[in-house]
């Protein structure tokens, strides 16, 4: 299943346009078949991917609240992330966080295997680890 037809299958409103998709609300994708996201993809309100198949997240993928990438096979990160409250990544495979990487509040790193923050790594609350 793709994301546009979980989307149409769950009234779940959502805009379209030559940069992306937009969804203006919390998305929640646990327990769904989804395997990927499309580009430019915008959610207004938190991403949940826990437990998914997700292992790659689109470039320029931006987060209005929470995103929650516990217990996914997601290896990196991309660029231009930026995710307005926090971020989740224990039990994923990130060994690197990328140089424009943007957090709104707390960045979870328990688990993981990231060994050195990036210069210009933005984040607005604690960074937890070990």
């Amino acid at each position: 299943m793709t994301l546009l037809d979980y989307l149409k299958e769950n009234n779940i409103n959502y805009t379209e346009s030559k940069d992306g998709l937009t969804i203006g609300r919390d998305l929640n994708l646990r327990g769904t078949g989804i395997t990927e996201l499309p580009n430019g993809l915008t959610v207004w309100g938190h991403l949940d991917l826990e437990g998914t198949s997700i292992t790659k997240l689109p470039d320029n993928l931006t987060v209005g609240g929470y995103l929650d990438l516990d217990d996914t096979g997601v290896m990196e990160l991309p660029n231009g992330l930026t995710v307005d409250r926090d971020l989740y990544l224990i039990g994923t495979g990130v060994t690197e966080l990328p140089n424009d990487l943007k957090v709104g509040r707390d960045l979870y790193l328990r688990g993981i295997d990231v060994t050195e923050l990036p210069d210009n790594l933005t984040v607005g609350g604690f960074i937890y680890y070990k």
